[in-house]
């Protein structure tokens, strides 16, 4: 087939005519996006980033959020496009950053007024209630003491201090990555804070626990403190003091020997078969001078007991004594004594006795031959009103044919004085005193003999059984059951008149000896009941361990942690740039065309003729062609239309 070229380019123009329309309109609609910069950054979108806060709340990514009213807008035009700027402050924050405000905030509302402080303190009031029990079940203090100790303590607890987090004016950088670093720095911080003030917290409830464990252990302290010195306020004997006071060193002296002199001439011993039946008879009996006969007595017997070479005693002796007079009895055959590092050869005590309640004035005396273990003496009970009074001087000589004794006023070593009892029975209310004069009283811790107004030393209330009162028993404990001695008492001594319990410092009391005499005073039983009192004087001390006395409590600062933080912001700028509207133009109204007359051409007949069929045809396509111009001139005028319209 033939091909005709005006009819292919007619075609062709009409295609690319619909084309060029379609793709002006697509340029049209694309120019109606906006163009946005931003000098900083990309302002977020707010539902966008409400969604992904959703998905991601943890990070230190910047968000940028405009601030709602401080946008400025500025526009210009060309002959082309409408340009429009809006400037704005935007915040600069990031999740890590907005959680730790929070957490600080939420620390903050927890601590105000200092509530979290208060709780605890008030939980820390309560554990130590509960661990008072404790205290109180071991002895050491009461349930009353216990709960004195804390509601004292506790007033000193002051609820004061706290967390606060103060948000302090914004802070305006050059770019995001400026201001995104300052919240990472605020994170930091803001984080480190809370963590800090909780450990604080934590460490304030430790230190609380403890100062309240130590209020009540100071009180336990100063309760047994008390109860050693028995409230006096003389100088303690501390163990250390006991040690190191050895000046005078006299302890025991088994092997000494003495020599028995009367200030009335004869000393009248008590016959030792007499004594020897008597043993058997309680201890006040065989001291009560109502069941001695006179004749028991005499210097005679004297030879009954063992005595040396020299004419010395090197054993006990029974006497007796009346009203006024002196012994004087010389201790010699020392080995254990001595004064400054100077041994003692030779003791002279004198023993006088200024009052007995007897009816003759008269007093049955063990004289023991170690004069640490010193004398026991006691008579019958007719005279109520009486004691039983007896002076003891001591003097210390270097050798035994001496006659001047030793100065100790400058003394610094420490005797001690037992055992002195006293028991409130039905027997009486028997009291056993010292009195020091010139030598100085010294407390012994934990001791019932105290000093009292009168310048004597004794126990004001029973001591001997605990239950009257006392914290030990002077004698022997026995178990019923077994018959076995659970409790040797506190008066108890070994063969050599040392202490033999550790509790012996119950009913003794202590001196710095100078050399001054001393007196012994026994009073309060009631009539027919025998006055008995041994006393022994000697450098053995014993001295319990007075508890160390314990840091005192100390009441701990209580927490306060502040912290500030603030926002950060920054510029930033978006601009939009969009084609300038075109004026419409009024379209030209289209003029009607005369249609021109066809004139008759005469044709000439060919030979042969191809059939008519082609003719028609091209007239056909001519026609098809025109219609679709038409057809592409009518789309584009309504395109173009609906563009401006």
């Amino acid at each position: 087939m033939k091909v005709n070229p005006f009819k292919t380019t007619l075609y062709s123009s009409v295609l690319l005519a619909g084309l060029a329309a379609t793709s002006v309109a697509a340029a049209d609609e694309a120019k109606d996006a906006t163009v946005a910069t931003d000098t900083d950054a990309t302002v977020s979108n707010a539902t966008a980033e409400s969604s992904a806060n959703l998905v991601k709340t943890t990070g230190d990514a910047a968000v940028v959020t405009t601030v709602p009213g401080t946008e400025e807008t500025t526009t210009t035009e060309t002959d082309t496009t409408v340009k429009t700027t809006t400037k704005a402050i935007a915040e600069v924050s990031n999740p890590d950053f907005d959680n730790a405000v929070e957490a600080a905030k939420t620390t903050a509302a927890a601590s105000k007024d200092s509530a979290d402080v208060k709780a605890v303190q008030e939980q820390a009031a309560k554990d130590a209630q509960t661990a008072s029990t404790t205290v109180v079940s071991e002895n050491k203090l009461t349930r009353e003491e216990a709960d004195a100790a804390l509601t004292s303590a506790q007033a000193n607890v002051v609820a004061t201090g706290g967390f606060t987090a103060t948000e302090e004016a914004g802070v305006k950088h050059a770019s995001v990555e400026a201001a995104n670093n300052d919240n990472k720095v605020q994170t930091k911080a803001l984080t480190t804070a809370v963590s800090d003030y909780k450990q604080k917290l934590a460490d304030y409830k430790t230190q609380l626990d403890k100062y309240y464990q130590d209020v009540l252990a100071y009180a336990a302290w100063q309760k047994s403190y008390k109860e050693y010195t028995g409230g006096s306020n003389a100088r303690l004997l501390t163990k250390g003091l006991a040690e190191n006071a050895t000046g005078l060193i006299y302890q025991t002296e088994a092997n000494a020997a003495m020599t028995v002199e009367n200030s009335a001439g004869s000393v009248d011993y008590l016959d030792k078969n007499i004594q020897s039946g008597h043993s058997v008879d309680e201890i006040l009996q065989q001291f009560n001078t109502s069941r001695y006969l006179p004749s028991d007595f005499s210097a005679a017997n004297g030879s009954q007991y063992t005595i040396n070479a020299d004419g010395e005693y090197t054993e006990d002796v029974w006497l007796k004594m009346a009203t006024g007079q002196t012994l004087t009895v010389t201790y010699n055959n020392l080995n254990g004594t001595s004064y400054n590092g100077t041994p003692v050869k030779k003791i002279v005590a004198t023993y006088t006795l200024v009052e007995a309640p007897s009816t003759d004035g008269s007093a049955i005396v063990k004289l023991y031959h170690d004069p640490t273990k010193t004398l026991f003496i006691g008579s019958q009970t007719d005279d109520t009103n009486k004691k039983l009074h007896v002076k003891m001087n001591l003097n210390f000589f270097d050798s035994e044919s001496s006659v001047t004794p030793l100065d100790l006023s400058k003394n610094g070593s420490v005797l001690s004085i037992s055992s002195l009892n006293h028991w409130n029975t039905e027997l009486g209310n028997h009291i056993e005193k010292v009195g020091l004069n010139g030598n100085e009283y010294v407390q012994i811790p934990g001791s019932s003999i105290t000093l009292h107004e009168d310048g004597y030393a004794y126990a004001s209330n029973d001591n001997e059984f605990v239950a009257n009162g006392a914290r030990f028993n002077s004698d022997p404990t026995v178990d019923p059951t077994t018959g076995e001695v659970t409790d040797e008492g506190w008066d108890a001594i070994n063969p050599d008149g040392t202490p033999r319990t550790k509790n012996a410092y119950y009913g003794a009391a202590a001196t710095i000896f100078k050399g001054q005499p001393m007196d012994f005073i026994v009073s309060g039983n009631n009539l027919n009941v025998p006055t008995a009192y041994w006393f022994a004087t000697n450098s053995t001390v014993v001295v319990p361990e007075l508890p160390e006395e314990p840091n005192k409590p100390v009441l701990p600062n209580t927490v306060s942690v502040s912290v500030t933080y603030h926002k950060n912001f920054v510029s930033v700028e978006k601009t939009t740039e969009k084609p300038k509207p075109q004026v419409p133009t009024t379209p030209t109204e289209p003029k009607s065309v005369k249609p021109v007359t066809p004139t008759s051409v005469p044709v000439k007949e060919e030979a042969p003729a191809l059939p008519s069929t082609g003719e028609k045809s091209t007239a056909a396509s001519a026609a098809a062609g025109a219609a679709m111009v038409t057809s592409a001139l009518a789309l584009f005028g309504i395109s173009t239309y609906k563009r401006k319209h």
